[in-house]
C-alpha cells in the first residue's frame, strides 16, 4: 500500500503502511514494530518501518565537564520527517483514519495529538533473554 501525506508544502510519498481497525499506520520509526498479545507470547501484528524517520530538531546550547566526562546542554525544537537521503520536512497535520507511530522523544513533543502514538516500552515491553526489547503488548500517547 502507498499512502501520501503533505508534511507542510512538501508531499511525502509513504510506502510499507498497515491499516488495522480503518486506520493506517504510518510507521515513522527506524524499527519494524511487533506487537505481542498481553501474555507477551504470540505476535499479532508487525508494522513495518516507513522508510521515514520522525526527529525532534535539536541545538547543542551548551557544553560542560564532569572530571573527564562530556556533558552538553541540548534545546529541542520542533519534530521533522526525514527521508533516507536526509531531506526534512515539517511533521505532517492531522489526517483522518490515520495514526503515526513514533518514538518516545517524537510522542513527547507532540503531546496533546491524538493521531500520534509509541510503544510502550516499559511495563508493555516484550523483552528476550538478554533483556533487549524485541516488542511491545501496546502504544501510548500523550496529554498536554
Amino acid at each position: 500500500m502507498k499512502l501520501l501525506y503533505f508534511g507542510g508544502e512538501n508531499m511525502v510519498s509513504v510506502v510499507n503502511v498497515v491499516k488495522l481497525g480503518g486506520k493506517v499506520l504510518v510507521n515513522l520509526t527506524p524499527h519494524d514494530i511487533t506487537v505481542y498479545d498481553a501474555k507477551k507470547e504470540k505476535v499479532i501484528l508487525t508494522i513495518p518501518r516507513s522508510g521515514k524517520v520522525a526527529r525532534v530538531q535539536e541545538t547543542l546550547v551548551g557544553y560542560d565537564k564532569l572530571e573527564d566526562v562530556p556533558i552538553v546542554t541540548k534545546r529541542y525544537g520542533r519534530v521533522v520527517v526525514v527521508d533516507q537521503e536526509g531531506n526534512t520536512y515539517p511533521f505532517p497535520e492531522p489526517t483522518p483514519n490515520t495514526i503515526y507511530i513514533v518514538s518516545l522523544l517524537v510522542a513527547q513533543a507532540l503531546r496533546g495529538r491524538h493521531d500520534v502514538l509509541t510503544p510502550d516500552t516499559g511495563a508493555g515491553a516484550v523483552r528476550d533473554e538478554r533483556g533487549m526489547i524485541k516488542g511491545t503488548t501496546r502504544f501510548m500517547r500523550f496529554a498536554l
